[in-house]
């Protein structure tokens, strides 16, 4: 009898001791909870580049008031999660860009996507597309739940050059082309191009006998600097000559929406193997595209 007395006794203490233990529990979790805000945050993709499709991952960095830098990966569609009270900056861009490198991501003024150079410290490589925007001001409180939607403008802008030869078009071989004036880094939080003027150098390729056509990819125009583009009309047998043409005023114009520019030229071939050959431009236009229509 006294056994079992002993054994209801020690039943009833770890009975206690469990309910202690689980009431200690859940108001740890609840005070932890409480510290904490929930956040959700939305991203709106009206400004994707026409022809492209959605990121597969986005980068998400909260820039906090007290210095602290919090870093999150989330899907295209957005981010659900907490974080700790406070005023934040927000930056956002797409990850896995390829031909892209990051850097100032410590700081919000400061992160910027740019491209390597090749063949020489002033002529720069093409970047794949590029998403990304600031918010500021973004505050999150204990227990209570923030929300934002987020924009992401698309940094690349894109040119579509064709190249149609008249006259004596048997004779050219190839073209190549370059494009000077070229920004070779971009602000990811405000979308503005900065770093040091570039050239970007590139082949169109021939579609039909005197026509070449080639896309390039590029961040924008370096401030107060003339792009000039220089075609170089290589001929059969050897020999080149190069046309050059002036775009400052139609890089100028690219922005947020308007982020593509057909660019067509004529050049004129005249001349013969015994005297050599010579190429004029005769005329040259360019068309710009928006979000809209591509």
């Amino acid at each position: 009898m006294e056994k079992k007395s002993i054994n209801q006794f020690v039943l009833l203490l770890l009975l206690v001791a469990c309910s202690f233990a689980t009431s200690c529990t859940r108001r740890d979790l609840d005070l932890s909870s409480s510290d904490e805000g929930t956040v959700n945050i939305a991203f709106n993709w009206g400004n994707l580049f026409p022809g492209d499709t959605k990121p597969t991952g986005m980068k998400l960095y909260f820039y906090g008031s007290d210095g602290s830098v919090i870093e999150k990966d989330c899907s295209a569609d957005g981010y659900s999660g907490s974080l700790p009270p406070g005023s934040y900056q927000v930056l956002v861009y797409n990850a896995g860009s390829t031909n892209v490198n990051y850097s100032g991501l410590d700081n919000y003024s400061n992160a910027s996507a740019s491209v390597p150079t090749v063949s020489g410290a002033s002529n720069i490589s093409q970047p794949s597309f590029v998403y990304g925007i600031g918010l500021q001001g973004f505050i999150v409180s204990a227990g209570q739940s923030s929300s934002a939607t987020m924009k992401p403008y698309c940094l690349v802008k894109r040119a579509n050059f064709k190249i149609n030869l008249t006259g004596n078009v048997a004779s050219v071989s190839s073209c190549t082309c370059s494009i000077g004036g070229l920004s070779n880094s971009v602000n990811i939080a405000t979308g503005n191009v900065q770093g040091v003027s570039s050239s970007l150098s590139f082949t169109p390729s021939a579609v039909s006998s005197g026509s070449y056509e080639s896309t390039v990819l590029f961040f924008g125009k370096t401030l107060d600097t003339e792009n000039d583009v220089n075609v170089v009309v290589n001929f059969v047998g050897g020999g080149s000559q190069t046309v050059t043409f002036d775009i400052s005023s139609a890089l100028a114009k690219l922005d947020p929406t308007t982020v593509s520019i057909d660019v067509n030229l004529s050049i004129n071939i005249t001349g013969s193997t015994a005297f050599g050959f010579n190429a004029t431009l005769t005329d040259w236009e360019v068309v710009y595209r928006n979000l809209d229509v591509g």
